[in-house]
């Protein structure tokens, strides 16, 4: 038989080749758009948060109301990355025409 360099070789040549075929150039523009577009969302997210936090002080006054808003927070900072992703994804695509 082959020896097993040329094994793992032959394998990591023909999982190569595979990933070509399946990211195309406009896949690999719509995975960085999308990323791009939730680090920035979510980046604005929390700056926002933190602006509010500054210009209001505390915004709770027991724990209970302090984990109330970090809830809130992450329901905030989950919907601004999946959207911002989202518009990322869609900005990849208008770009291709």
């Amino acid at each position: 038989g082959k020896p097993m360099t040329k094994v793992a070789d032959d394998l990591i040549s023909f999982a190569l080749n595979r990933l070509d075929l399946i990211y195309t150039e406009l896949d690999q523009q719509k995975i960085l758009f999308s990323f791009l577009g939730a680090l920035i969302s979510g980046t604005l997210c929390v700056g926002i948060i933190w602006l509010l936090g500054a210009l209001f002080d505390p915004l709770y006054q027991s724990e209970d109301e302090s984990t109330r808003n970090f809830k809130i927070f992450l329901f905030a900072f989950l919907i601004s990355v999946i959207a911002g992703a989202v518009l990322g994804c869609m900005l990849a695509k208008n770009c291709d025409k």
